[in-house]
């Protein structure tokens, strides 16, 4: 179904658009709705389209020979996928899935790229793979030198500010690969959280109850990730 100027509202980046460009690049996006676990593309696949988000949360996956994986990137309404079209970056050994169900508007960079006539959505995409390189680099760090309970807070308020909602779905499963750990690793920490007053977490729902303490129990890097994105998209976030 192709994109209604409501559509591309949804995904802040799109909505950051003049009206005109808006109105050029809407009939070149397809709307689609995203399932839980879907294969975006798998490693050493290539992308053959852009998307955006309006209510899915895409990860980025970085898997190991062991077959061990922990995700390195969370693209939400915040952002897009496929970035490295516009790179010439070729084939990545990372995985792209979804890890929250909902919709998305897919188009080509070709498409997309010849009524950008001003440049300002290839600028846009640009900066954005900037914000996910320091997202990334700033996630390796974290999952070495901080506590579980820590990076369990960011990635819930990571989560939160690419929904815009204190309220989503997360199995143990996504839970584990979120923060790089096993699954009862992850329901200690789920667990701890909970009793301290800062979420609630029951068969696969996770509500926020308590941002402020949430932020408090998150280690610095959540901070430094959503103010690099600040301050490089002059977009808020979350």
């Amino acid at each position: 179904m192709p994109a209604s100027l409501e559509l591309v509202a949804g995904n802040r980046l799109l909505a950051s658009l003049p009206t005109t460009d808006r109105e050029r690049i809407a009939p070149l996006l397809t709307a689609c709705h995203v399932g839980r676990g879907e294969n975006i593309s798998a490693p050493w696949e290539p992308l053959t389209e852009m998307m955006f988000p309006t209510s899915s949360v895409i990860s980025v996956v970085a898997e190991t020979a062991e077959g061990d994986s922990v995700e390195v990137g969370t693209i939400g309404r915040e952002g897009m996928v496929g970035s490295t079209l516009l790179l010439d970056g070729g084939l990545s050994p990372l995985r792209v899935m979804c890890q929250i169900e909902g919709d998305a508007l897919t188009g080509t960079p070709e498409d997309l790229m010849e009524a950008d006539v001003d440049g300002l959505l290839h600028s846009l995409v640009l900066r954005y793979a900037n914000t996910l390189l320091v997202q990334a680099s700033i996630t390796a760090a974290c999952n070495r030198l901080h506590s579980l309970e820590q990076r369990a807070a960011r990635w819930l308020l990571t989560i939160s500010d690419r929904l815009d909602q204190p309220k989503f779905d997360l199995t143990h499963e996504f839970f584990a690969v979120l923060i790089g750990a096993q699954r009862p690793s992850v329901t200690i920490a789920a667990r701890e959280l909970q009793q301290d007053g800062l979420i609630t977490y029951h068969r696969g729902r996770v509500e926020i109850t308590h941002r402020a303490g949430l932020r408090a129990a998150a280690c610095g890097c959540y901070a430094t990730i959503t103010e690099h994105y600040v301050r490089s998209m002059g977009l808020p976030l979350g």
